[in-house]
């Protein structure tokens, strides 16, 4: 999800690819496979992936976006075990 901050975020998981099932709370009607999802300020996305074993990244791909205050790392980033 992301927050009413009023930045859009560019997010990939690795440049793996993932399938999005639902948006704001709804299933879609037909879902879709993509590598990289731009979710604006308020939307919220659910998606599904399968991993190869290993370790994953889910961060924004906006370089900017990765800090705190110009400080690393930062911004939306989540890790993924996939083990």
């Amino acid at each position: 999800m992301n927050s009413a901050n009023g930045r859009y975020f560019n997010l990939r998981l690795g440049g793996h690819p993932f399938v999005v099932i639902g948006t704001d709370g709804g299933l879609l009607p037909a879902s879709y496979t993509t590598d990289t999802l731009l979710i604006a300020p308020g939307e919220r996305y659910d998606i599904v992936f399968t991993e190869p074993r290993g370790t994953w990244i889910l961060h924004c791909h906006i370089g900017h976006h990765l800090t705190n205050d110009g400080e690393s790392p930062g911004g939306p980033l989540m890790v993924v075990n996939a083990g």
